[in-house]
């Protein structure tokens, strides 16, 4: 294995193997959040979790990545990005192993999961920050490549792979197996890697900026999460009220206007001190160009996290489906995605930049309106199937550029460096906030259809209607336990039962259609931020990086 030894190689062809791992490290952090979610129904039976304790297990990682990873990308340049890689890899091998050990749920949510969140916000810009400086010009494009077809792999292998550990062994062997993977790389990157030290550590950290980033994204992001259990408008179980409500809504408030004051205060910061000095650039947003291509980064992650985790938990939940058949479901979007990310930068050199992210955008949210219609109560359909291919393609061509158009569009090469962590922090945003309102859609529109099916229905008594009705929220759970709660709660005939399963499995098909239709068209809207993307040809982009 060679050695890197210097972050400006003279020469044009650097080894790949500090790539390979650079890959490895990617894979093992998607896989953590396939594993998860494709291991829904057994952490649930393990902890006794319900749908809303999943959707903050689901949450927790994302929303720490998305707080930390912009002040990652900063710290890179004051500690050097082999440093804060490896104190990344530290932090998620403990993470991973406590969610091994953990006794129960809150543990697992706010302490397994956190830890992960926060060595993934450390590593993955460590990881961008890496390739920036040590491969140049074509080598650079082909890892870039090489690391948008490593999710893909993930998202085709990991379900699948993690799918038969669950079933046949438990879901807890697929976290020590990445214990295994990440120290691995901890030593290869220790060992292996020989960066120069940045000379930077006597600039300021930007504190206050992280601060307000933090406590910013987790009152808006917990605002969104807390739509499922405290309730949208009128509360349902909220740890306290505004004048009678539920304060989902003003977490989301709050959290905006912290996040504008965060920019109000960066921005006011770099005039004063200058940009090596904060976390967030005004470049970075107030260059169109810049700001469109960060956004596809976020798109990436908002598709996946959104569609993925929703139908994770519908076909396990409503379809009694185990962790082997969800896994091999994914496989068909993974078909989509590779060759499409891999490839997509290889032979897509005659299209644009922009082009290429407006094609992926609308294949994807195509994609996701044939997933919502291709599953009916007589079960799953080709569309659905074919719904998952387009939807892979889509997300493929967009991460065949999301990365390469941001580094491309920066040429202060301090930003350049710098925007690793800004990429890694929307995707992760991007993740929390689709698995937040996309679950919450799902779950608003079950209830109100479910609700509204039996208003309508002459099969039950009036009694019962009027106690299901006036419940804030009607439990999701999976077919035996919703006749176990109507026997034994409700004192439910047997024909009875049967009649209002009928209704419980019509109304989750409708609200699976409605929340697959507003993702789509959450989706559509990155066009507008597309249109800003660089509309050169992909061949004379590279011509132009070759002369640099």
């Amino acid at each position: 294995m060679n050695e890197i030894k210097n972050s400006k190689p003279q020469e044009d062809n650097i080894s790949l193997w500090p790539a390979i791992f650079f890959c490895l490290i990617q894979l093992c952090t998607v896989t953590d959040n396939s594993a998860l979610m494709n291991a829904s129904s057994a952490i649930a039976d393990t902890f006794k979790a319900n749908v809303a304790e999943l959707q903050a297990a689901n949450i927790m990682y994302p929303l720490m990545a998305g707080s930390i990873m912009i002040a990652a990308g900063f710290l890179g340049n004051v500690l050097g990005w082999k440093r804060l890689m490896q104190a990344g890899l530290v932090i998620l091998a403990a993470g991973e192993l406590l969610s091994v050990i953990s006794p129960n749920i809150t543990i697992f949510v706010y302490g397994a999961r956190t830890l992960v969140g926060i060595g993934a916000s450390l590593s993955i810009p460590a990881i961008l920050g890496l390739i920036t400086i040590m491969y140049k010009k074509k080598q650079q494009a082909v890892v870039f490549g090489l690391i948008a077809g490593t999710i893909a792999l993930a998202s085709a292998l990991a379900p699948v792979i993690s799918g038969l550990i669950i079933v046949y062994l438990n879901w807890q062997t697929v976290f020590v197996i990445l214990v295994v993977l990440f120290l691995t790389s901890l030593g290869y990157v220790s060992f292996c890697i020989k960066t120069e030290q940045n000379n930077n550590s006597k600039k300021s950290i930007d504190f206050t900026g992280f601060i307000l980033l933090f406590i910013g994204l987790c009152i808006f992001i917990m605002g969104l999460m807390g739509i499922v259990k405290w309730g949208l408008i009128n509360p349902v179980t909220p740890p306290f009220t505004i004048l009678g409500y539920s304060p989902c809504i003003l977490f989301v408030v709050v959290g905006a206007a912290i996040l504008w004051l965060l920019l109000k205060y960066e921005w006011k910061r770099e005039k004063n001190k200058g940009v090596d000095t904060v976390l967030i650039p005004k470049a970075f947003i107030k260059n169109r160009q810049t700001f469109s291509s960060l956004s596809m980064s976020a798109f990436i992650y908002l598709t996946m996290g959104g569609a993925i985790f929703l139908m994770f938990i519908f076909l396990q939940i409503f379809f009694n489906a185990n962790a082997v058949k969800t896994g091999l479901v994914m496989v068909i979007f993974a078909a989509g995605m590779i060759p499409f990310s891999i490839f997509t930068p290889q032979f897509g050199g005659n299209f644009s930049p922009r082009a290429i992210c407006t094609s992926g955008i609308i294949i994807s949210a195509v994609g996701c309106i044939c997933i919502g219609f291709g599953i009916s109560v007589h079960g799953i359909g080709i569309l659905f199937y074919l719904g998952l291919l387009l939807l892979g393609i889509g997300s493929g061509l967009v991460a065949s550029q999301a990365n390469f158009i941001t580094a491309t569009s920066i040429t202060d090469k301090r930003l350049a460096s710098q925007s690793s962590g800004m990429q890694g922090a929307m995707r992760n945003i991007g993740q929390a906030v689709s698995i937040a309102v996309i679950s919450a859609v799902f779950l608003i529109a079950f209830n109100v259809y479910l609700k509204a099916s039996l208003a309508e229905s002459k099969n039950f008594n009036k009694e019962f209607k009027e106690k299901i009705i006036k419940l804030k929220v009607i439990p999701t759970s999976e077919r035996n336990t919703v006749i176990k709660i109507l026997k034994t709660k409700y004192s439910v005939s047997e024909d009875e039962i049967k009649k209002f399963l009928s209704i419980y499995w019509n109304s989750s098909v409708d609200a699976f259609r409605f929340a697959n239709v507003t993702l789509a068209v959450i989706l559509l809207l990155f066009l507008f931020l597309a249109k800003d993307i660089c509309s050169d040809k992909l061949k004379d982009i590279l011509k132009q990086k070759e002369k640099q």
